[in-house]
């Protein structure tokens, strides 16, 4: 199942990225899907999010992708949960989700910023937030 981001124009649901594209290219003329639309948070701010972790993902080797950078970000938040291993009873800490239906906007918006915290004192020390912050704004075509 793909999920993808969706922009409606003139009554008619449209890709809203590259990666949309891609998904709706996959759709035959005619076929019937299924759609569940959602937008409890803001989706620019996600969009931000993955456009930020590409950018440093690019510019860094620790993190052999952006989904590994993606796990290590939510693990230095604190966005994690514990599980137990129902045959050993060893305790493991595991990432927790980003996704729309599991953080409120609110939420999002503080991990946002600890996310952003993180860059500029271990990644890229001495970056100011603000200057990472419209780095990320250009990037995406977002106006301040």
């Amino acid at each position: 199942m793909a999920r993808m981001f969706c922009t409606k124009a003139n009554g008619t649901l449209w890709p809203a990225d590259e990666r949309a594209e891609r998904a709706f290219s996959r759709l035959k003329d005619g076929q019937d899907v299924i759609v569940q639309v959602t937008s409890p948070r803001n989706v620019r701010a996600l969009r931000w999010y993955w456009a930020l972790l590409q950018k440093i993902h690019a510019n860094q080797e620790k993190y052999p992708s952006v989904g590994a950078l993606h796990i290590a970000f939510k693990m230095a938040c604190g966005l994690v949960f514990e599980v137990i291993n129902p045959a050993t009873g060893e305790v493991s800490v595991v990432p927790d989700s980003i996704r729309f239906e599991r953080m409120e906007e609110e939420e999002f918006k503080a991990y946002l910023n600890n996310v952003v915290d993180l860059v500029c004192s271990y990644i890229i020390p001495g970056l100011e937030p603000g200057a990472l912050r419209d780095e990320i704004n250009e990037m995406v075509g977002y106006r301040q």
